[in-house]
């Protein structure tokens, strides 16, 4: 007879959880030290506001007034907009650095930043000490 769940199963199962505790405590420390952590809107690839994750508020940029931002407790979100999908408000609450979301129909994006030395580079070519920037 064959036991329902032997010593590999076992063993598998505790890796996966093994793996996923590291992940998390991982992406804890990854982003313990950042100070400054606001929220970059972007309109058609230039950014047109920035604003602190620090105070509770209500917002929206003025070249589109039909879309409302919110920021709650350290997190930030679309919480509406007249485009028919609704991605954007379906995105929820983000306050990682590297986090975004985006309302294509209207052509914003929200990307998630932090004052790092290193917070903002898209890309670093090391033998010339270039660095190069989206925004």
């Amino acid at each position: 007879m064959r036991k329902i769940v032997s010593k590999k199963d076992i063993f598998f199962i505790l890796g996966v959880i093994l793996l996923a505790v590291v992940f998390f405590i991982w992406q804890s420390i990854r982003t313990t030290g950042l100070v400054n952590i606001h929220a970059a809107i972007q309109l058609n690839g230039e950014t047109v506001k920035t604003i602190n994750l620090d105070t509770d508020t209500d917002f929206y940029v003025e070249e589109r007034p039909n879309v409302r931002f919110r920021i709650q407790e350290g997190l930030v979100a679309f919480v509406c907009s007249d485009c028919l999908d609704q991605i954007c408000v379906n995105a929820g609450f983000l306050g990682r650095v590297g986090q975004m979301a985006a309302c294509l129909p209207n052509g914003l994006v929200m990307i998630i930043r932090g004052d790092t030395p290193d917070d903002n580079i898209d890309l670093f070519l090391q033998e010339e000490n270039i660095y190069y920037t989206l925004s």
